[in-house]
């Protein structure tokens, strides 16, 4: 029999927080490697062989591949736990315990699987890298159906309410001017003349879409639960995305914005507010979990876990790989030009320029199918759903 400090278990409440600490920890390493870490890096012989003869990506190359490493790691362990804990939805399986037991054990093939990446070949890092991207993607899908998923919750519950009028006038108002205050702002400082011809389109379009959907939702094809506040709040949301796509754009660019890189000290801020925005993200998404637990819903059982375990690990594995591209800018050969010294620089280039507004494409088809759907497919019933487009 095990020693308890062996199997040491806690509430899987509790174990949540562990693992987003542990994340967290990985996150601040990978940015302390990439930034300080150059000449430690050198002495690992994987990191040393991707230095260009002439020295010129030399810090670049190593922070990249000290970056890709550890979210191999990540990757691995919480990997590892998904399959492990497939199937585990009660506290009295035996195999809960994979998910809120085991510290000790746990914190050691951590720091294994972190090591050994730090040995495998450059080739498999570059595989990875690439696999990585995928990831990233699915992450933002996610991100994306429960921001809508959210915006509907809200919506329906201010319409239920009596004597809710008001804030749902509020919340339109305050969302249509926030979003064109802000498309008014990225036209000034991102499309100052004629010549910045791609920006102009990106904020041109993303009016346009805007329009689409906003008309839609007023439309007698629309769904029920849909209005101009969720329309209000999808435009807010795109207006944003394409002001971060812009600002992704790489120092280089014709048409950048300078101003927007900041200071040192803005720079260190947004950046500790980015790591701390995808910490969140993370654990948000962990508990939307039991929303889409559709057995869950149907059975009030005290012995149900309040989350998916292996959903829980899942999403920390698509986090670590998100983490990485933005570390890496979604760039697997060179980092791009950055201004300064480029510490606390994370998604920039012209890759993340396009994935940024890729992933505004996608919020707004997905948007304008909550939209339709329920007309388009009539024999279908759409409702009492986590989210408004699933059927059952």
């Amino acid at each position: 029999m095990a020693p308890i400090w062996l199997t040491l278990e806690v509430r899987p409440h509790i174990a949540k927080y562990i693992y987003l600490v542990g994340f967290a920890i990985t996150a601040v390493a990978s940015w302390l490697l990439r930034d300080y870490s150059q000449q430690a890096l050198e002495h690992i012989s994987e990191l040393r062989k991707c230095n260009a003869p002439d020295g010129t990506y030399e810090n670049s190359c190593a922070g990249k591949g000290a970056v890709l490493r550890i979210s191999f790691g990540n990757f691995l362990f919480f990997a590892l736990h998904f399959i492990l804990l497939i199937g585990v939805r009660r506290t009295t399986q035996a195999r809960r315990l994979i998910h809120t037991g085991f510290w000790p054990l746990k914190f050691c093939l951590w720091i294994f699987l972190l090591g050994i990446c730090f040995v495998m070949p450059n080739s498999a890092m570059s595989g990875y890298g690439q696999f990585a991207r995928v990831l990233a993607g699915i992450w933002l899908l996610f991100q994306i159906i429960i921001l809508l998923d959210f915006i509907y919750d809200v919506n329906e519950w201010l319409l239920k309410k009596e004597n809710m009028g008001f804030v749902l006038v509020i919340g339109t108002f305050i969302s249509y001017c926030g979003a064109i205050a802000i498309i008014g702002a990225i036209y000034k400082f991102w499309a100052p003349h004629p010549s910045c011809g791609l920006n102009i389109f990106f904020i041109t379009f993303t009016l346009v879409l805007a329009l689409i959907f906003t008309l839609i939702s007023v439309s007698p094809w629309r769904l029920e639960t849909a209005g101009l506040l969720t329309s209000g709040v999808v435009f807010l949301y795109c207006a944003w995305i394409c002001w971060s796509a812009l600002a992704s754009e790489p120092d280089d660019a014709r048409c950048t914005y300078q101003g927007s890189r900041g200071t040192t000290a803005e720079k260190a801020i947004a950046f500790i507010l980015g790591i701390a925005a995808v910490c969140y993200s993370v654990i948000t998404t962990c508990v939307e979990s039991r929303a889409m637990d559709l057995e869950a819903q149907r059975v009030e059982d005290s012995e149900l876990l309040p989350y998916r375990p292996e959903f829980f690990h899942a999403i920390f594995g698509l986090a670590s790989a998100y983490l990485c591209m933005l570390y890496i800018s979604w760039n697997l050969d060179t980092l791009p030009s950055l201004s300064g010294d480029g510490k606390f620089q994370v998604d920039l280039g012209w890759i993340a320029v396009w994935v940024k507004m890729a992933s505004q494409w996608c919020c707004v088809v997905l948007y304008i199918w909550t939209l339709l759907a329920p007309r388009i497919l009539r024999n279908r019933d759409f409702t009492d759903r986590p989210v408004g487009t699933v059927a059952k």
